[in-house]
């Protein structure tokens, strides 16, 4: 089976990564992405909305929370 390790767990790392899926299904491609901040994938656009009080805590600009699996070291 073949590896993509995507470097940065924004929207762009998390975009590749999508469209790397669509293309290969989970057999045929593994999918790593590797992100040194606690969480991925935040709303740039949500945070004038944030900063402004509309929303009461930066968690609504996230498009998801990292994973729950296992972190592996090597």
């Amino acid at each position: 089976m073949e590896r993509l390790v995507v470097i940065g767990g924004d929207a762009a790392g998390l975009s590749a990564a999508a469209q790397a899926r669509r293309l290969r299904d989970a057999g045929e491609l593994d999918i790593v992405v590797l992100e040194q901040g606690p969480e991925i994938s935040y709303s740039a656009c949500g945070i004038p909305y944030w900063i402004g009080g509309s929303s009461r805590t930066g968690t609504s600009c996230w498009r998801a929370p990292p994973p729950t699996s296992p972190r592996r070291t090597s």
